[in-house]
């Protein structure tokens, strides 16, 4: 198992106790999770159908000491949907294009994190007030930009370590923010990520598509249930916080001053897989990926064959007698 950088939803390393947050503490996030056929592909036309959300991320002051540059809040857009297999997440962050394919520091980063423990608090386990006391364990999917817009992170199918090697997509728990660490043995994430402006500096929309199997059977992994309730919690890191170095631990924004965001998964039977994209990896994949685009014409053109084999076999008898 591979120990991480601390890189939590409040400032990290050796930090005693914390000031108290400047941000004013906002309300409680509540959403639906329906049924939906989701492909990740950094796409968002399958997600119409799927409830928006708008979550504020904030800045939490962190103890005198630690080095980061103030940033405004903003505004998320988050999706969650499910199928019978897998849980979607849709993060869309407005920011302007800031992307470096050599150090994921100058890029976006985002992380969503899920509840495990019930008494884990939306501060990696810990209460902002005393960060080296756990309360429990929670589910991270962290991911730093390692690989470019519109490729497949993450292991997609189930790896045997939560480390993403190429993509840093990786699956992790904590129980403080001192405490982020790979999961040791499975990792199912998938994702792929895309901005509207691809132009360094460009203002727009970052959209950030990721998905996991409801259930790991793993202690490091939330498990999700259909008809439950899943409690989830947002990071994003902003590459012009610091000029020349990027982003700091600290100085991300996060979702956790309004405590969890509550996700009514979608109850009752699941649609049956033939719903679903049929991409060959069960919606995971991008269509260049599976079938392609003429995949849905293959019943019609499979019926005309067999149509024309009967109507020649019928001629050629008829020509016999």
């Amino acid at each position: 198992m591979r120990r991480r950088r601390g890189m939590g939803w409040l400032a990290l390393g050796a930090v005693a106790a914390l000031a108290l947050s400047a941000a004013t503490v906002t309300a409680a996030v509540s959403l639906n999770a329906p049924f939906a056929s989701i492909t990740v592909d950094g796409r968002t036309g399958d997600w119409a159908s799927v409830p928006a959300q708008t979550v504020k991320l904030e800045q939490i002051k962190p103890a005198a000491g630690l080095d980061f540059k103030p940033l405004p809040a903003v505004n998320a857009s988050v999706r969650v949907a499910v199928d019978a297999q897998r849980i979607y997440v849709l993060l869309e962050v407005a920011d302007d294009f800031d992307y470096n394919s050599s150090n994921h520091d100058l890029s976006s980063a985002v992380g969503v994190m899920f509840r495990i423990d019930a008494a884990a608090p939306p501060h990696m386990g810990a209460k902002e007030e005393s960060q080296k006391t756990s309360l429990g364990m929670v589910d991270i999917w962290h991911w730093e930009l390692d690989c470019g817009p519109g490729v497949v992170s993450g292991q997609v199918t189930g790896g045997t370590s939560g480390n993403d090697a190429p993509c840093n997509l990786d699956d992790e728990y904590a129980t403080t923010p001192e405490d982020r660490e790979d999961d040791g043995k499975e990792n199912s994430l998938a994702g792929v990520w895309e901005h509207t402006g691809r132009v360094l500096g460009t203002g727009g929309t970052w959209v950030f598509e990721m998905s996991r199997r409801l259930s790991t059977g793993e202690s490091q992994d939330a498990q999700f249930t259909l008809g439950g309730t899943a409690y989830m919690a947002l990071a994003y890191w902003d590459a012009d916080e610091q000029p020349g170095t990027g982003w700091s631990d600290a100085g991300h924004l996060t979702s956790a001053n309004a405590d969890w965001i509550e996700v009514a998964l979608a109850a009752g039977q699941a649609p049956a897989p033939g719903a679903l994209p049929a991409t060959g990896s069960g919606g995971l994949l991008p269509q260049s990926q599976g079938d392609g685009p003429f995949s849905a014409l293959w019943p019609f053109i499979l019926a005309g064959g067999i149509a024309l084999l009967v109507g020649s076999s019928l001629v050629w008898r008829l020509r016999r007698q």
